[in-house]
Parts: C-alpha cells; structure tokens; sequence
C-alpha cells in the first residue's frame, strides 16, 4: 500500500512511503488494532487538509 504517515502530530516529518498490507494488519500495541474503512473513498492529496497543512503535496 501506499500513503501519508503523519505520526504523533509531527507535521514537519510527515511522509509518503509504502506499506505491507499484512505488517499494517497484524499490528496490535496495547490493544490498538488498525481497522480497514470500507466505506473510504479515494480523493487527491490537495483536498486532504493534514496532508496539506504538513506540506505534503
């Protein structure tokens, strides 16, 4: 998979970068689980404001 990271409100460092589908689906720390939206739907980077705001497109 492919897609933005912004990680504890870190802005600045926020990236893109790949993703195993199955590393991000087995991961579990303290309980918290990465659930899959199936109701998502795809739109561009620029009408995504925290990915505008990190300067990420």
């Amino acid at each position: 998979m492919f897609g933005f990271a912004i990680l504890n409100n870190d802005y600045q460092n926020a990236e893109w970068g790949y993703i195993d589908y199955k590393e991000l689906k087995d991961l579990n720390i303290n309980g918290f689980e990465v659930e899959r939206d199936i109701n998502w739907e795809p739109k561009k980077a620029g009408l995504v404001e925290k990915i505008v705001k990190s300067g990420g497109i």
